[in-house]
Parts: C-alpha cells; structure tokens; sequence
C-alpha cells in the first residue's frame, strides 16, 4: 500500500498538477497552446514544472520515502533544468521523446535489460507522432532523446544500491 499512495503523490506532483497549470494558463491566455510553442513561454511553464517537482520531493524527505523516490525526485529535477536550459537558450528539446528514453532506461536498469528493446517501438512511434503533428522537427528530438541519454547515464551511478540490477 505504501508503494501506490507514494505512486499517486508522484503522479499528482510530477504529471497531474503542471498538466493542470499549463492548461489553466491556456484558458486564461496566458500561453497559447497546451504544447507551449512559442519560446517566450517555456520559462516559466519549465518553473513550475520544476516547483512542483520539488514539493514531491519535499514531501518525499519530510514522510522518509524510499531512497530509490528520493532518487528518481532528484533525477527528474535536474533533467527538468538541463531540458529547461536547453530548450529556452538554444533549441526546443522534444520533452516527450526526453521522458519515453528516460522511462525506458530506467525500466532496463532497474527491471530487466530487455526494456531497452522497447526503444526500438517507442522511439519511431513518438517521433512520428510529433512530427505527423508537426511539433518537433527532427533535430529537436534528437535533442531530447540525446538529453535522455546523458541524464540518464550521469544519474545511474548514484542510484540507490537497492535496485542496480
């Protein structure tokens, strides 16, 4: 039981609040589209996504979470600032095509090996599906799967022992 309530404190903090803001902010006007593709607007949409994070992770430390929660918090946190970084300075990163490769490096390095074989589904059906909608160019996936890869790996060596495979 203790896994789901810190499962669904995750998705509200990590998934279900700044999908909620970002859509607020549509309605009220203050960003254009749920996809925030004007540059001008990523700064703070980044912000709030990292504030949010940051009060998971805040609630996380405070209740004694698995370090392995407390990990995986902290990960997000700073592939949220690296993909923010990038994304407002240089170029738009595709945060979709960031998280499906973060997801499925993980699910390989703590479950089995064998999810990296799911890069091979996920990373042409996404790609597709952003550029179909045309959202994405190819270099800005790129960016966020190559983004992806170095969070990732830069992360992995301080993943709590509990769960290195």
């Amino acid at each position: 039981m203790e896994g789901v309530t810190w499962g669904l404190i995750g998705a509200l903090f990590c998934s279900a609040i700044p999908m909620t803001i970002i859509h607020v902010a549509v309605r009220r006007d203050r960003l254009t589209d749920h996809h925030v593709t004007r540059r001008g607007q990523r700064w703070w949409v980044f912000l709030c996504c990292v504030v949010s994070v940051l009060g998971s992770l805040g609630l996380a430390l405070l209740f004694s979470a698995p370090a392995t929660l407390v990990w995986a918090l902290i990960t997000m946190i700073v592939g949220l600032a690296v993909v923010g970084i990038v994304t407002v300075v240089w170029t738009k990163a595709s945060m979709h095509m960031f998280c499906l490769v973060v997801l499925i490096l993980l699910a390989a390095a703590m479950i089995s090996p064998w999810w990296i074989a799911a890069l091979v589904v996920g990373v042409p059906m996404i790609g597709y599906a952003r550029l179909a909608l045309d959202h994405h160019s190819l270099a800005e996936l790129a960016t966020g799967a190559a983004l992806a890869v170095g969070v990732t790996a830069a992360a992995l060596p301080t993943m709590p022992t509990s769960f290195v495979q």
